[in-house]
C-alpha cells in the first residue's frame, strides 16, 4: 500500500497538471497556431471551437490541392492576453515575418478554444481598443 500512494499522487497531480495547462487561453492560442502553421490540421481543430472546424477542413482541402505545400516551420509568440468572462483575445506573432493577429478565444465545455470561423477570421486583423498601445492611436483633428 505504501507503494501504490505515491503512484496515485502522481498520476492526480500530472491529471491536474495536465487541465491546468488547457485552461489557460494562450497556451491554447500557442498550441493551435503552432499546428495550423505547421499544417497539423488535426491537432488544430482539438483547440478550435466546434464551429471552426469547417473553416480547418476548407483551409486543409485548399492546401492538399496546392502544388508548394512546404512552408518553414515559424516560431509564434503569444502575448497581450485578455480574459474578459468566457471571451478572450491574445495576440500571436509569427517571428518568420513578424505579422501579428489578434485571436478570439471562447470557452466551450469549461475549455478556452481558439474561434477561427468566418466571422472571427474578418475581425482577427482588428485590433480591440484595449490592444492597442497609446503610440497606436491616431489623434483626432483639432476642431475649428
Amino acid at each position: 500500500m505504501k507503494k501504490v500512494f505515491p503512484v496515485i499522487c502522481f498520476a492526480i497531480l500530472g491529471i491536474l497538471f495536465a487541465a491546468c495547462k488547457q485552461s489557460d487561453p494562450g497556451v491554447v492560442a500557442q498550441h493551435f497556431f503552432e499546428a495550423l502553421y505547421s499544417k497539423n490540421f488535426p491537432e488544430a481543430k482539438k483547440y478550435a471551437t466546434v464551429a471552426s472546424g469547417q473553416m480547418i477542413d476548407m483551409i486543409a482541402t485548399f492546401n492538399k490541392n496546392s502544388k508548394d505545400s512546404t512552408q518553414p516551420n515559424s516560431k509564434i509568440v503569444v502575448d497581450q492576453v485578455k480574459i474578459n468572462g468566457n471571451n478572450a483575445t491574445a495576440r500571436v506573432t509569427s517571428a518568420n515575418n513578424n505579422n501579428s493577429v489578434i485571436a478570439s478565444l471562447v470557452k466551450e465545455n469549461n475549455e478556452w478554444k481558439v474561434a477561427f470561423d468566418k466571422n472571427s477570421i474578418m475581425h482577427m486583423g482588428q485590433e480591440p481598443a484595449d490592444h492597442k498601445s497609446v503610440d497606436d492611436t491616431i489623434p483626432s483633428a483639432p476642431s475649428n
